[in-house]
C-alpha cells in the first residue's frame, strides 16, 4: 500500500523511509509514542523472499510512571539477501 493512512486510519500514529544500499549499516533510533502498540517495519526488495519482507514487532505497555521510566528492551531489524528479520 503507498498509502499507510488509507489502510490503517487513525491507529497510524507515524511513518518514517529509510533507504539501505546492500552493504550499508544504518543505525536508527526513535522516541517511542506511549499510544504505539507495535512497529511495522517493511522493506522492498528486487526478489522478495515469501512473506520475508514484512515483520511486525509488538510493543510492550509503557510505564504509567513516566518520572521512572523503564527502557524499553531494543529491538534491531536486519536486512539480507532478500529478507527481513526483526530480533
Amino acid at each position: 500500500v503507498d498509502r499507510p493512512q488509507a489502510a490503517l486510519g487513525d491507529k497510524l500514529l507515524g511513518t518514517e523511509e529509510l533507504s539501505v544500499a546492500p552493504t550499508e549499516t544504518v543505525t536508527r533510533s526513535w522516541k517511542r509514542n506511549p499510544d504505539a502498540s507495535a512497529v511495522a517495519v517493511v522493506a522492498l526488495f528486487r526478489e522478495p523472499a515469501g512473506t520475508f519482507w514484512r515483520a511486525v514487532r509488538r510493543l510492550p505497555a509503557p510505564d504509567p510512571d513516566h518520572c521512572r521510566k523503564k527502557p524499553q528492551p531494543p529491538f534491531s531489524v536486519r536486512l539480507e539477501e532478500n529478507r527481513l528479520e526483526v530480533r
